[in-house]
């Protein structure tokens, strides 16, 4: 089961959600927390993925290759918080620390909603650039 904001975003038909929590180290210098939700009545495949696979593999391309979902764009937004203390624990920072919490909702084909994902980011002096990712331009002759 899953929290309004995740039902929200993935539709209120869903019932049911695979979640995948994952510690992300960011080049050393810091961690954060992802929690990667997706819809069980169509993915409940993605709970057979190898540990291994879900550690070393972008999750949209095993969503992409493994389930024909490819992710064709996102939306995403970000707030400051202080840091549940659970999360604070997990990534390394004292208790009641502040930081960031991006949501990010990505879409398959005729904008159907694919996943949602919500990223606990500690602050840190490093800039985050959530510009939205272009493909870049074929060339032409």
């Amino acid at each position: 089961k899953a929290d309004e904001r995740v039902r929200r975003a993935l539709g209120e038909r869903s019932e049911d959600f695979v979640e995948i929590e994952r510690l992300v180290d960011i080049g050393g210098k810091f961690s954060c927390y992802s929690q990667f939700y997706l819809p069980a009545d169509r993915f409940a495949g993605m709970l057979k993925v190898s540990i291994t696979a879900l550690e070393s593999v972008n999750l949209k391309k095993i969503l992409a290759d493994q389930f024909g979902a490819p992710t064709v764009s996102v939306e995403q937004s970000v707030h400051a918080c202080v840091l549940d203390s659970d999360v604070a624990s997990l990534i390394g920072v004292p208790r009641r620390s502040g930081g960031m919490i991006l949501e990010a909702t990505a879409f398959t084909y005729g904008r159907a909603p694919l996943s949602f994902q919500r990223i606990h980011i500690p602050a840190s002096d490093y800039p985050l650039d959530v510009s939205p990712v272009m493909n870049a331009p074929k060339s032409v002759r």
